[in-house]
């Protein structure tokens, strides 16, 4: 079907997507301001309740491979729509959970909307729009996920309990089902041909495996998403070790989060002024690593503030920017596009859990000067890493 003949329909298709994608994001960014009252009512550790909000994180490892092959042959509707009622099973189950083991299983069933999504963003966005559009729509998409994130911050905390969150939450989720499977026709979202059917997993796989680009913007994602993750996650607590106030953390943090939002608009825009998107990567990234190293230093909140947002539209621009480009590469396209999303949504999000966590941390320890210099060094060899991304516009 051409691209032509769908228009009227376009609008809507990658709004439902875009809601879909808010979703899990939306239930997962309930949990921190739930989380006084979750300890009481759980009995749960610090400990528990930062397993509780990375459970989500889970399936993105372990299932984005297997989701992306499957997106690659079969449809994806039924695909993403599995991936819908499992996030919605998930959302009802935290309303009746009495422990923490079964509270645990249901959030990483909540991932797994965002695990099929992100493994197959680029699929579905290149066989809706035309291959120039799709970074600027993939900054779209992010920006929703990133916006869901927001409004579940500053919504949740005045629904009066745990049991009213989560019922809203299972709410919204339901609703994501039944707009999918009610609105969605089967030939909206034609990405599966009869060849694709009939070729072998393993060729799929091996194809994918063999494009060095596809490894290249793995990794670099891999070590964007670990700086992101150390900035989002101790920025607040290293201002204060610095005598910031409490308060006044938290919108400086805030502001790094809205750049982040900001970021996803930004770049395609940057893309066009330097008619480059190798040298609007890389550029970003540059950038991204001295905000990440030095912008909390700085002695103004206000020029921390400002430097905060532009080091966040830096690195929250690089994200949809890298996730767009496996499909346009010619030995990926549409065809094994799933495949491709589904290796880099894997490394990338072992960067975020992993990097973070096992390697810098530890390294760093309480010095948040070496831990944030750390972070941009991530962000330098991302920049690295892009060089050698031949042959992208």
């Amino acid at each position: 079907m051409s691209h032509q003949k769908r228009k009227i329909s376009t609008g809507v298709l990658f709004a439902l997507l875009c809601f879909c994608y808010m979703i899990p994001n939306y239930v997962q960014y309930q949990l921190p301001s739930l989380g006084t009252q979750l300890m009481d009512e759980y009995g749960l550790t610090l400990g528990n309740l930062s397993s509780l909000f990375s459970a989500p994180m889970i399936p993105a490892i372990v299932f984005s491979l297997a989701g992306g092959m499957l997106l690659d042959r079969l449809e994806p509707k039924m695909v993403i729509g599995v991936g819908l009622v499992l996030t919605a099973i998930g959302s009802i189950g935290r309303i009746f959970c009495v422990q923490f083991g079964f509270l645990f299983v249901c959030m990483m069933l909540t991932g797994m909307t965002a695990c099929f999504i992100t493994a197959g963003a680029g699929k579905i966005i290149s066989g809706i729009y035309q291959t120039e559009d799709i970074s600027s729509k993939m900054g779209v998409l992010m920006a929703c996920s990133t916006g869901a994130m927001t409004v579940a911050n500053l919504t949740t905390s005045y629904l009066g309990s745990v049991h009213t969150a989560f019922l809203i939450g299972a709410v919204i989720a339901s609703i994501g089902v039944v707009l999918w499977f009610g609105l969605m026709k089967r030939s909206d979202l034609e990405t599966v041909d009869t060849k694709r059917k009939q070729e072998n997993i393993v060729y799929c796989i091996r194809v994918v495996l063999k494009e060095q680009r596809v490894w290249i913007v793995a990794f670099a994602l891999f070590f964007v998403m670990a700086a992101n993750v150390v900035m989002s996650s101790f920025l607040p607590t290293a201002l204060i070790s610095k005598g910031v106030h409490s308060k006044i953390a938290g919108i400086l943090a805030a502001c790094y989060t809205q750049g982040n939002l900001l970021g996803c608009f930004v770049a395609p825009l940057s893309i066009k002024c330097l008619k480059s998107q190798k040298k609007t990567l890389i550029i970003f990234a540059i950038l991204a690593a001295a905000g990440i190293t030095f912008a909390w230093q700085i002695p103004k909140t206000i020029v921390t503030g400002i430097v905060l947002c532009l080091t966040g539209i830096f690195l929250g621009g690089l994200v949809p920017t890298l996730m767009g480009v496996p499909v346009q590469l010619p030995q990926i396209g549409t065809a094994y596009a799933g495949t491709a999303g589904g290796v880099v949504a894997t490394i990338q999000i072992g960067g975020a859990v992993l990097v973070p966590s096992y390697i810098l941390v530890p390294i760093a320890g309480e010095n948040f000067n070496f831990l944030f210099g750390l972070g941009g060094i991530c962000l330098l060899i991302s920049s690295f890493l892009m060089i050698f991304l031949k042959r992208i516009k």
